[in-house]
């Protein structure tokens, strides 16, 4: 799914399902380094987090159903996030 939502003005996001994972990969447009929440995404209890850019793992904030991933992306860069699902 092309250009889905995202937290930060000047970040773009392309996510991709298959099995039990999703992936997320992410440009910074901007001239300036982006911090904090990027996206904002359905969560299942058990569901695990990682920046796979970076190689770590992420502990997102976590809302009910909704999980806020923060990442940090340099200016004029990529990231990568992916969600392995409990559910399988």
């Amino acid at each position: 799914e092309a250009l889905v939502r995202t937290e930060q003005a000047g970040v773009f996001a392309n996510r991709f399902s298959a099995g039990d994972e999703t992936v997320w990969t992410l440009y910074n447009a901007n001239g300036r380094t982006v911090r904090g929440t990027i996206l904002r995404v359905a969560h299942n209890p058990g569901d695990t987090y990682e920046d796979a850019w970076n190689g770590v793992p992420l502990t997102p904030t976590i809302l009910g159903v909704i999980a806020e991933i923060a990442v940090e992306i340099g200016p004029i860069y990529l990231g990568c996030v992916v969600r392995r699902s409990a559910n399988h």
